[in-house]
């Protein structure tokens, strides 16, 4: 029997049976005869075994092509009930989880003018699982600590596993699946974190912004005289440019009124204003600013002052050598003011 040349990995493994002995009788009621015969079967079974441990991964697709020619056969001796060969040789197999560890496979391929069986044994890994793990955006103030404890899971038994920060920033650490990092760097930071267990792998992909508080620069005037208008605009500290909402480089602080007097208002963080007659006065104001993440609020005081008005005669008449006698009068409308002359 010639069999063909098989790959490095295949081992090719011989089995031979005794040859069984057939005795023949005959009797004719009073005498007998005997006669011993030889039977040569040849009973040659070859078997090729590959060396290698073929790996599998449950509900992933096993595909492996066995030896074929254009009238070869093949059929399943031993192996899993899901497990099929096709009409061109190539073996087919979706591995579950019941079906984990080594599994013994072996086909027996027929060909024109010889048979043997092929044998190899593959190995169904449940790929490891990263079973806790921090939200996929994590949000910490400039100069927080972030620190997450994750967790695994692999169905595989006595499986090792093995963690690794493959990017991340310079001074992210991560030590025996707890992930720390000190929030110096402003906006988005991206690090991955996978989970092996030499075979296969999960991936983490996350990001941590890091959101400076915005404040704001107070250098609001307090007082403003009646008549006039009031455009001041803010002067407000945030060193973030990206805006944690869309990943954009854009301006994101938003400004409005908690409350103030009627008629103030807020745009593109300048303040407007146009003082009646009735507002008078001190006026407390307080505005909201967010950058997205966080709020603060700002109290202050902005004094309405009437400019005080002369209302005594402007024009006098006095002959020469008199006295001047004239008493001086004004007004002014803020309450309890005290006017100097």
């Amino acid at each position: 029997m010639s069999l063909k040349k098989f790959g490095e990995n295949d081992v090719i493994v011989n089995t031979m049976k005794a040859y069984p002995r057939c005795k023949f009788f005959v009797f004719d009621g009073m005498l007998y005869d005997s006669t011993t015969a030889t039977i040569n079967v040849d009973t040659l079974k070859q078997e090729v075994v590959n060396k290698d441990l073929l790996i599998a991964t449950t509900n992933k697709e096993f595909i492996f092509q066995l030896p074929q020619t254009n009238k070869t056969e093949h059929s399943v001796v031993i192996g899993p009930q899901n497990l099929r060969v096709a009409k061109n040789g190539s073996i087919h197999w979706i591995p579950i989880n019941t079906q984990l560890g080594v599994n013994q496979v072996i086909i027996e391929i027929k060909e024109a003018n010889q048979s043997y069986n092929y044998s190899m044994d593959i190995f169904v890994n449940s790929p490891p699982i990263i079973s806790y793990r921090p939200d996929n955006i994590e949000y910490i103030n400039y100069n927080n600590i972030f620190t997450f404890q994750l967790q695994s899971f692999d169905q595989n038994n006595n499986q090792e596993l093995f963690w690794s920060l493959t990017k991340g920033p310079e001074t992210m650490q991560l030590n025996n699946a707890k992930v720390t990092w000190k929030g110096t760097e402003l906006d988005y930071n991206q690090y991955i974190i996978e989970l092996s267990d030499t075979i296969d792998k999960d991936v983490f992909y996350g990001k941590i912004y890091v959101n400076e508080i915005p404040t704001l620069i107070k250098n609001i005037p307090q007082h403003i005289t009646l008549g006039d208008t009031l455009n001041h605009a803010l002067e407000i500290k945030d060193k973030n440019k990206i805006n944690p909402k869309n990943n954009q480089e854009e301006e994101h602080i938003n400004v409005s009124i908690l409350s103030s007097p009627k008629n103030m208002a807020v745009n593109n963080k300048t303040i407007h204003w146009i003082p009646k007659i009735n507002d008078i006065g001190e006026h407390n104001i307080k505005i909201e600013i967010s950058d997205g993440l966080e709020k603060i609020e700002e109290n202050f005081n902005v004094f309405v002052n009437d400019a005080p008005e002369i209302t005594s005669l402007d024009s006098l008449k006095i002959q020469a050598g008199d006295t001047l006698r004239h008493f001086l009068t004004a007004k002014d409308l803020n309450q309890n003011s005290t006017l100097t002359y």
